[in-house]
């Protein structure tokens, strides 16, 4: 499972190769529902696996609760791409865990 924050331009790119290659992707966005949905769709089109999630990611809840629903969604986690070069402690202290541990 990969965790794509970024529903456009390289994130909406990231998202689709992965998918492209076997990973079943969360994509995140903040506002544009359509454009995750758009990403989503594409993604499903072509035969690989994908869910939209709002979260912002500079919020520590939401955060929490978007590392929680990749989780119910996909099970193991793999991986994290994020378009934002400034996360929050909190983003940075899940991706840590969760590439430590393998789990959710």
């Amino acid at each position: 499972m990969a965790l794509v924050t970024g529903r456009a331009g390289i994130g909406a790119t990231i998202a689709r190769v992965l998918a492209s290659l076997g990973a079943k992707v969360v994509v995140n966005y903040y506002q544009s529902a359509e454009m995750a949905d758009e990403v989503v769709r594409s993604i499903r089109a072509k035969g690989g696996e994908a869910e939209a999630v709002q979260a912002n990611i500079l919020d520590e809840s939401a955060c929490k609760k978007l590392v929680g629903c990749a989780c119910d969604l996909y099970g193991r986690w793999t991986s994290w791409y994020s378009m934002r070069l400034r996360l929050r402690r909190c983003c940075q202290w899940s991706l840590m865990m969760l590439s430590t541990i393998g789990v959710c």
